[in-house]
């Protein structure tokens, strides 16, 4: 029985049968199966693999049945109770309707205008539509008027469609953009029971072609193209023809003008050879010179070699008597600044001190002499030892400042602008890094003097109403900067007039930072100021070791 519910469902789904649900199943004599549904009652023959439906049309209580109510009397009667009440029946006692219904056409319009039956469905005259009007649509009948509403159509168009299309109930369908040609309309139905009229109708038709698609105007084309082709073909030996004789001309003078040209090139193979031969005997000769000039150029090689190990050895003594030379410079000038500073400490503690107490005798002296009323002479003397302690301690600040050695380069510096800022009405300034500078005494000694020297040939040379002294030190080097808005001069004419007094003090002092390694450096320009910059290498270390 699970079986047959099964073939039952897969040819009601197949055929698009009423089996949405399946609330009983019952089986009769034959073997056939009733069941019910909530769309009526289906009959399915396995045997003849065919399904019939009834509904409220067929005598049913109502389309909707309810499940699990359905039984089999011993007798072979049925029951199936639906919403309305119970339906029973002898299965034996229902029979199909036998009756083969006529098939007619009722109706058929090419585009929208309808066409006469009589000439549609005459047999000896197919129907005739234009190309344009490629398309039809059609309505049959099934003349059976038991149940109308359940005759089943089929239809076919032979030469469109490969097989019959059945629409089930509805009785028209339509056709477009056929191509040109023959064509059968073929229709059949069946009543209500689904007992069809196989043989049904037929009905020619006729779609016209264009004129581009018809036989005469394609043998035209035809003829007009293979003549054309003929035509073209001649026209093209023609030209080839004729080409090929031209080439022939071209090919003749071409092949003169090789000839020649043949002629010239052995000419020219036979010039070649002879100067090859030349060139052979120029090669030989030039190797023969090259492996002498080679001979010489070893030889001079050589003598260059041996005078440049000579020029190497001496540029090291040179460069060891440059060393030399510089470390005399520096102990030179250390000895001089210790010379001076002797000298200077001399002056203080011995003249001085001799002339400071000279003073306070003839103060003394002049006391006393004041009571007798003669101290003329004695008020000259004092004069004389006040102008000689006056320039005793000036010439000792002038050799040696003490604030040089006690407080260091820049407060030296400072010290030297506020004297020459007093005496000659120049604004000096004072730039240098906040942190003390960790220089030799020596190079200390050094750069003061130059940076005295420079302001000098600022007050005696330029002119300038400011001046602006920067000191800063890097790792490696110290920095002297002196600016002015003097007159400024030509740097080069000092370079070339250093043997006048003017210019030798820089000269001086431009040497002596030389021979230690440094720098001085003058920018200066007529009428824009004076920079004049002072560089010298920290070389603490090693300036300790030569002044050991």
């Amino acid at each position: 029985m699970t079986t047959m519910t099964g073939e039952f469902t897969q040819y009601a789904t197949r055929d698009g049968l009423p089996n949405d649900v399946i609330c009983g199943i019952l089986e009769d004599k034959q073997g056939n199966l009733w069941i019910s549904t909530n769309k009526g009652i289906s009959k399915f023959a396995p045997a003849a693999n065919r399904i019939r439906n009834y509904d409220v049309g067929d005598g049913l209580q109502s389309n909707e049945f309810d499940q699990w109510a359905f039984f089999k009397s011993e007798s072979g009667e049925m029951f199936f109770g639906g919403i309305n009440g119970v339906t029973s029946f002898f299965p034996d006692s229902l029979h199909d309707n036998p009756h083969i219904p006529p098939i007619v056409l009722t109706s058929f319009k090419i585009g929208d205008r309808e066409k006469n039956l009589v000439e549609a469905c005459s047999d000896s005259n197919p129907v005739q539509l234009s190309y344009k009007d490629n398309g039809f649509s059609f309505e049959l009948a099934a003349l059976d008027y038991t149940r109308p509403e359940k005759n089943q159509y089929a239809y076919m168009l032979e030469g469109f469609d490969a097989d019959w299309i059945y629409s089930g109930a509805r009785r028209y369908a339509s056709y477009t953009n056929l191509d040109p040609g023959h064509y059968i309309l073929h229709l059949k139905g069946s009543n209500n029971d689904g007992v069809w009229n196989e043989h049904g109708i037929s009905l020619r038709l006729w779609i016209a072609p264009p004129f581009w698609m018809t036989w005469w105007f394609r043998g035209t084309v035809i003829l007009f193209l293979l003549s054309s082709a003929t035509i073209s073909y001649v026209s093209r030996t023609r030209a080839i023809n004729k080409r090929n004789r031209i080439l022939e001309r071209r090919i003749t003078e071409a092949t003169a003008e090789l000839n020649s040209t043949n002629e010239s090139l052995q000419t020219e193979v036979l010039e070649r050879k002879r100067s090859e031969d030349e060139l052979w005997r120029y090669k030989h000769q030039l190797e023969e010179q090259v492996l002498e000039r080679t001979a010489q150029l070893s030889q001079t090689v050589l003598s260059l070699e041996e005078q440049i190990a000579a020029r190497v050895l001496a540029e090291q003594s040179l460069v060891a008597y440059q060393e030399k030379l510089r470390a005399l410079a520096f102990d030179l000038s250390a000895t001089e600044e210790r010379e001076r500073r002797r000298l200077s400490m001399y002056l203080h503690d011995s003249i001085g001190q001799t002339l400071a107490f000279c003073k306070i005798k003839l103060q003394s002296v002049q006391r006393s002499s004041r009571r007798a009323g003669s101290d003329t002479r004695l008020r000259e003397i004092q004069d004389m030892v006040e102008k000689s302690i006056v320039d005793t301690r000036k010439l000792t600040l002038e050799l040696s400042p003490p604030i040089l050695h006690e407080l260091g380069l820049v407060p030296a510096i400072e010290w030297l602008c506020k004297r020459y800022q007093g005496e000659h009405q120049i604004h000096f300034s004072v730039n240098a890094d906040p942190q003390p500078l960790s220089l030799n005494q020596d190079l200390s000694n050094l750069l003061f003097h130059a940076t005295r020297e420079v302001i000098v040939n600022i007050i005696k040379h330029a002119g300038a109403k400011n001046a602006e002294i920067s000191v800063h030190q890097d790792r490696d080097r110290i920095c002297v900067e002196i600016a002015d808005d003097g007159c400024g001069f030509d740097a080069q004419s000092m370079q070339d007039n250093v043997k006048q007094r003017d210019a030798f003090g820089l000269f001086s002092v431009r040497e002596r930072l030389h021979s230690l390694g440094g720098r001085m450096e003058i920018v200066s320009k007529r009428g824009s100021g004076t920079n004049v910059k002072l560089t010298l290498q920290n070389l603490t270390m090693d300036v300790g070791a030569r002044g050991t």
